[in-house]
């Protein structure tokens, strides 16, 4: 993914998405930008996906329609997936400690 999109998704306030929805495409959570409100008010979008490697990949947030979805807003940091995952895991690992301690008590 392209630096300016982390960027967005990092920066974006619980109100920086909307739905959208155009014929032959289901509705979809997108990114502000001009290029949803032009679908919003009935510009034909079936080329719009042609262009979306430019936003992932280019960086040009305004080629496509950005799928991020309502909870961008809750993205502060850019994490290396392994250390996610492994935050995860760590995480599975001490609920499944506490819950048999409370089966152990009969605890629940």
């Amino acid at each position: 993914m392209h630096q300016h999109f982390k960027n967005a998704i990092v920066g974006a306030p619980d109100t920086d998405t909307r739905l959208v929805s155009t014929a032959g495409m289901p509705p979809v959570r997108a990114r502000k930008s001009d290029t949803t409100a032009a679908l919003r008010e009935g510009a034909d979008g079936s080329s719009i996906l042609s262009n979306i490697l430019e936003l992932y990949f280019g960086g040009d947030l305004e080629a496509s329609v950005a799928l991020i979805g309502q909870s961008a807003s809750l993205i502060d940091e850019v994490e290396p997936a392994a250390a996610i995952i492994e935050r995860t895991v760590e995480q599975f690992f001490q609920v499944q400690e506490q819950a048999a301690q409370r089966a152990a008590a009969r605890s629940f």
